[in-house]
């Protein structure tokens, strides 16, 4: 990633932190939910409630569906409109997937408030990623955080581990000669400059 686009991330990430990030509202065409084989539109304030009785996903983790993450996507990619993201839950992972007209963007969090089944995810997802390398300083705003130079970002905080999957961005229609890699950092440092709030 290139140092312009790597400072230009981190003034983006800021800007979040000073407007404000809601965890837990959602518009109501913002986000359709998954779980158990079945979807349904969440609405604004609503959270995913399990059937079968199993834990919801925590505030934090829906994070990655949110309006604020939406109107991130859609700044950093120069949409005109703002994406709809498709929120799956398989405790303990959330994703969101956003379907683009340029590819695919996903956004997951493995949801654990345990410290050590948190870093054991995070090493252990390392292992099945084309060649990573460290992020450290700065970019890594003080926690553990790697990136693969095919366009995918992990950090972990809290236990939680945050991936930011842009491999199935059209390259060609990245704005600003930003790679994938780029995106995917830009996205990820907003959802944690949410998650320092």
């Amino acid at each position: 990633m290139s140092t312009q686009h790597r400072s230009l991330a981190l003034v983006l990430s800021s800007a979040v932190i000073l407007s404000g990030c809601a965890t837990t509202g959602m518009h109501p065409d913002s986000a359709r939910e998954s779980s158990a084989g079945r979807s349904s539109s969440v609405a604004s304030g609503m959270s995913l409630a399990p059937p079968d009785g199993s834990t919801a996903p925590s505030a934090t983790a829906r994070m990655v569906c949110s309006a604020e993450i939406r109107r991130d996507i859609a700044q950093i990619l120069k949409f005109p409109s703002l994406p709809v993201g498709i929120a799956t839950w398989s405790e303990p992972s959330y994703s969101c997937m956003y379907r683009l007209r340029v590819g695919r963007v996903v956004l997951s969090v493995e949801d654990s408030s345990r410290l050590a089944s948190g870093r054991s995810y995070f090493d252990r997802l390392r292992g099945t990623l084309d060649p990573t390398r460290r992020l450290r300083g700065l970019a890594a705003f003080g926690l553990p955080a790697y990136e693969s130079t095919d366009g995918k970002v992990v950090f972990l905080k809290d236990g939680k581990t945050l991936s930011v999957d842009t491999t199935r961005l059209a390259s060609r229609t990245i704005p600003d000669q930003q790679s994938r890699a780029d995106v995917a950092y830009a996205i990820a440092a907003d959802v944690i400059g949410c998650w320092s709030e």
